[in-house]
């Protein structure tokens, strides 16, 4: 991780994350994180040269449940879009444009054909100490 500036991760289990993402941070790495399930993606980007939130702060811990592709199985063309939006994530950044995903999270529904941007706030008792 060390020797690049943008982090893209695909895993799909909850520990890889917390991993990838406390790496990231401790590093000021910019990630940007992509996950299906079944019919459902949603795409990540946390900014670690700046201040803000992490992925610990939007789910401070794993599920009871563990959700993968395994388990679950995916619809295969969420996959192929939610890679689409990761790339289209990593150009944007790489171009400095100002519109970007920074902070928040992409959900994207693939029976409803419906996209909504959240913004992730951070997590006043995030162990990461995440600030504003």
């Amino acid at each position: 991780i060390k020797d690049y500036e943008i982090i893209c991760d695909g895993t799909d289990n909850f520990e890889t994350r917390y991993l990838i993402n406390d790496k990231c941070k401790k590093n000021k790495k910019i990630l940007i994180s992509a996950a299906i399930s079944k019919f459902d993606g949603q795409l990540f980007k946390f900014n670690f040269k700046k201040k803000g939130s992490c992925f610990r702060c939007f789910m401070p811990e794993k599920p009871d449940k563990e959700n993968n592709c395994g388990a679950e199985g995916i619809f295969s063309p969420v996959a192929g879009i939610l890679g689409s939006l990761q790339a289209n994530e990593v150009l944007k950044t790489i171009l400095e444009l100002k519109e970007d995903l920074d902070n928040n999270v992409l959900i994207f529904n693939s029976l409803k054909t419906n996209i909504r941007k959240v913004k992730i706030s951070t997590n006043p008792s995030c162990i990461n100490k995440c600030k504003k």
